[in-house]
């Protein structure tokens, strides 16, 4: 028996959900020279309206310190490549990424990162694509908020 239902940690709805709130956000801040730099699930705030439907929001900013480096690519870690706005689309990645199916595992997304861990077998072939797209090595290789939008699992 599976630890959890589905293919994935969280419902598969709630993770297009969160992401459809974060790569508008990402994009908001983009558009105006900024980066978040800080994307983790202690900064994505859940909440249910009063008509019963599912809110996520980014926060700007929360207090203290939680494990940052676990939603960072690697450039914002080993200055391999230069930080651009696609960290930021790195950390949407992990954070997908740690929601789908790697939360609670050894090493988590940090061995993902590094090629230690992959996906859970079960985790959708779009969302797979999606997440590997975000996450790419390479910050010029990684897709937009706009391109994240389109994918066809966010689409379908």
């Amino acid at each position: 028996m599976l630890p959890y239902p589905g293919n994935t940690l969280m419902d598969e709805a709630d993770l297009k959900g969160m992401l459809r709130a974060m790569a508008p956000f990402i994009k908001h801040l983009n558009a105006r020279g900024y980066m978040h730099f800080d994307l983790k699930p202690a900064n994505l705030l859940y909440d249910i309206a009063p008509d019963g439907s599912k809110v996520f929001r980014v926060a700007a900013r929360t207090r203290g310190f939680w494990a940052w480096e676990t939603y960072c690519q690697l450039e914002g870690l080993e200055l391999k490549h230069p930080i651009t706005r696609a960290a930021d689309v790195a950390s949407m990645g992990l954070v997908l990424a740690d929601a789908a199916g790697l939360h609670g595992q050894a090493g988590g997304t940090q061995a993902y990162l590094e090629y230690e861990r992959d996906l859970p077998r079960r985790t959708p072939p779009a969302l797979k694509e999606l997440i590997e797209w975000m996450v790419a090595e390479n910050p010029a290789a990684r897709p937009t908020p706009d391109q994240i939008l389109a994918h066809r699992w966010l689409t379908e």
